[in-house]
Parts: C-alpha cells; sequence; structure tokens
C-alpha cells in the first residue's frame, strides 16, 4: 500500500472538519446560548504571521487552526581536549493544527519534523482539552509535565538558544491526565502521567505525577514578581528499571555531552524538587531556579542525589518587556514597540547573560559537573522573526565522558540562530 505523508493527512482532515463545522453551525448556535458580545465580523477565513492561519464560523463555535516554527541553528566550537565539529542543523521543525468546538473543547496535535532526539522526536503537544470549568483546564494527552519555569515557557520565548543544564533532570513529554486552575494572581497544576509517547510508539517506562503552584504578588505594567515550587515523583517500570541524566553544553549543534550519569541500574523511583523566582522591572528581567532529584534503588545499591542551578538576567535595549501569563506562570511572545522597516523602526533589541550549573555525581556514579557562562543578544524585527546569538564558555571536569583519565574540558563555543513563526 502506498504511504500517505502525514501532513497531507492533516491537510485533508482539516478541509474536512471545515466543511463539517459550516453544516452543523445553524444546530451549534442554536443550542448555545449567543452573547451580544459576539462579533460576527470576525468570521472567516483570517491569516497572521506569528498566529497561523485559522478558519472560524460566523457563531463561533468551530475553529481550526494551522501554525508551525522552524529554528535553523548554526555553531562553531573552539575545542578543547574533546573533538568538537562545527555544523548546522534544523532544531525543530514543528506543524500545530488546532481545533476549537463550542468554545470549551479544544484538541491540539504538534508534530516535529527535525528533531532527533529520541524524548523529543515526532509527536509533542498531542491532546484534548476541556476548559467549560470557571478558571480551570481539563486535558488529556501528551503533554508536558508542570514543573518548572524554564520547562513551562515554550522553546519559542526562552531567552536562550537551549534551555540551562539542569533541565536535564526534568522528565519529557508524557501521556497523562492534567488539570490546571488559577486566580488573579496565582497559578495551580497537577496531573498523572504514565509511559512517554515518542514517535507514536509507547515507552514503557513506569508512571509518575507532578505539580507546580506559583504566585504573583506583584503584578503591573511596569513589573513582574515570580515565585514558584514544583515537584515530582516517578516509578521507574519493571520491564526496565533504568535512569540516566546527560546534558549537551547548552548547544544542540554537536551531540556531545560532557556530563552523564549512563545508564544507572536498579532503580525503583526517583523525586523531583524546583523553586522558582523571576523579577521583571520593564525593561530589565532577572530569573532563577534550582532543581533537585532524588533517586531509589534496590537490592543494596547506594540511593543518589542530584543537582543543578541557574541564574539570569536580561534587558531590552530598546524599552520592551518579556510578557508574562498569570495563568500559566511563564512567559510569553515578546512584540516589537517598533517593527524593523528602513525609516524609524529597529524591532525589538536584548542583551541577556546567564550562569548555569549541574553536578550529576554522586557516590559512586561519576556524571560529572559542570558550569556554563553564556552572553546572548536577541533581535526581534517582527512579531514572527527572532534572531539569535549565544557565546557559551563550558567547564566540566570531565569525569562523565568515561575516559580512562577525565581531564576538566574548557570549550568555547559561539552560535546562532534564525528563528520564524508562521
Amino acid at each position: 500500500m502506498r504511504h500517505i505523508p502525514r501532513r497531507r493527512v492533516v491537510t485533508v482532515l482539516s478541509i474536512a472538519l471545515i466543511c463539517l463545522a459550516d453544516l452543523a453551525d445553524p444546530a451549534l448556535a442554536e443550542d448555545e446560548p449567543q452573547s451580544s458580545a459576539i462579533e460576527e465580523k470576525s468570521a472567516g477565513v483570517q491569516a497572521k504571521f506569528g498566529e497561523g492561519l485559522s478558519y472560524t464560523t460566523a457563531s463561533r463555535n468551530f475553529k481550526t487552526t494551522l501554525s508551525g516554527w522552524l529554528q535553523a541553528d548554526t555553531a562553531m566550537y573552539n575545542e578543547d581536549r574533546t573533538t568538537l565539529s562545527d555544523g548546522t542543523r534544523i532544531r525543530r521543525g514543528r506543524i500545530s493544527w488546532s481545533v476549537e468546538l463550542l468554545r470549551r473543547w479544544k484538541l491540539r496535535a504538534e508534530y516535529d519534523l527535525a528533531s532527533k532526539s529520541q524524548d523529543m522526536r515526532g509527536l509533542q503537544d498531542l491532546y484534548l482539552r476541556y476548559s467549560g470549568i470557571r478558571r480551570t483546564s481539563l486535558t488529556i494527552g501528551n503533554l508536558k509535565e508542570p514543573i518548572g519555569l524554564e520547562w513551562q515557557t515554550s522553546s519559542k520565548n526562552i531567552t536562550f538558544m537551549e534551555r540551562s543544564l539542569p533541565i536535564a533532570l526534568v522528565p519529557p513529554y508524557h501521556l497523562g491526565l492534567a488539570v490546571n486552575t488559577h486566580g488573579g494572581a496565582w497559578s495551580l497544576s497537577g496531573g498523572l502521567f504514565g509511559a512517554r509517547l515518542a514517535d507514536g510508539v509507547r515507552d514503557h517506562n513506569g508512571w509518575g505525577t507532578s505539580g507546580r503552584f506559583t504566585v504573583s504578588p506583584f503584578h503591573d505594567d511596569t513589573g513582574t514578581l515570580h515565585l514558584g515550587i514544583s515537584g515530582g515523583y516517578r516509578a521507574i517500570g519493571d520491564q526496565s528499571p533504568k535512569l540516566r541524566f546527560d546534558s549537551r553544553p547548552e548547544i544542540n549543534v554537536e551531540n556531545v555531552r560532557f556530563i552523564d550519569t549512563h545508564s544507572m541500574t536498579r532503580v525503583v523511583d526517583y523525586k523531583l524538587l524546583g523553586v522558582e523566582a523571576a523579577w521583571m522591572p520593564g525593561p530589565f528581567s532577572l530569573q532563577a531556579e534550582y532543581l533537585r532529584s532524588f533517586v531509589n534503588r534496590n537490592r543494596g545499591r547506594d540511593d543518589l542525589d542530584f543537582d543543578g542551578w541557574y541564574v539570569m538576567g536580561s534587558w531590552f535595549v530598546t524599552g520592551e518587556s518579556r510578557n508574562y501569563d498569570r495563568k500559566s506562570g511563564s512567559f510569553g511572545h515578546v512584540r516589537p514597540k517598533r517593527p524593523f522597516n528602513f525609516e524609524d523602526g529597529w524591532g525589538a533589541w536584548e542583551v541577556a547573560a546567564r550562569y548555569s550549573a549541574l553536578d550529576l555525581t554522586n557516590q559512586h556514579i561519576s556524571g560529572g559537573q559542570e558550569t556554563n557562562v553564556t552572553v546572548g543578544i536577541n533581535w526581534y524585527p517582527a512579531a514572527n522573526v527572532k534572531l539569535m546569538a549565544n557565546y557559551v564558555l563550558v567547564r566540566t571536569d570531565g569525569e562523565g565522558l568515561r575516559t580512562k583519565h577525565p581531564v576538566s574540558e574548557r570549550p568555547q563555543i559561539l552560535a546562532l540562530r534564525a528563528q520564524v513563526e508562521f
């Protein structure tokens, strides 16, 4: 049988649902109470760069959106002892399709065409969400576990090209059921999660639960204070009682990992605790997190602890601010005040610096220790375009490489990224 490309299937399904929605729309409009605030003029086909191509019926009971984004990276390495190769790659190439029904139900499917990582390859967000409860939503599908500020902030909106070293301790996407609720100045998320979904194949790796609470005691047009705490638990499946933590040096072009616990056997379960804080007075921003993992093993094996942290700061030279969402306790899109043009618009310019550390050595596990200093410059010529430059100074003890005589590494990395949303 001839193979049908997945993108073509998605396109056909979108067209079919649009047709069905037009046929069913009058009935939906009768069943659903209509508000006088509805603007009928917004119905029909809409296209906005960065927000995708959408179709909305006149009653707004049906909406479908096709969007995506592309991240192209290049990196140049000044290697130390380990050989590193300059190169380029498509870091992410994602297609996202969503359907909203009766203003309460949302179905979303997101596929990554570029990522090579087993944990992150293929299907990303794949869920059904119900938001008919006041200030509360229920979501079932393939989801991010609610842990940490950096992990909850989309890869489109993070300040540096890659998240910091401690992200290695955070669980990847898992199949599960999650609930999110929020008040005027706080958010609470929690869920129960099972196996990992990697490119449509279930991986039997146990079950877990996680939760996150954030509060923003101060928030107005001039600044934001964010505080949060999160935690998680995961029982390792009996079929493969192993666990591994590792990390690249905050640039994802070369595949080398200077710190790596490799497979830790006889693992029963592990716990994760995280605290986070951010302060954003106008165009300035400070952010920090600390994560610690507690690994429990059986049959006489020692229990293990690993931890990591980072602190970062940024400044928008052109006066913009990071967009903070109190409902989710995360940062969103940056929109330049004056998009780039050849007359009087320079876009938004941001300079940033970060220090991060991760320790994967404990007991007899010599995963190594690494610290990175990263400085970056970001240019947002338009709301849907972002150009980034990062310089990373790496410091590691070399134990994670498992060489006969581990020695410290001091490589330097210059990396560039072009990001376009559509």
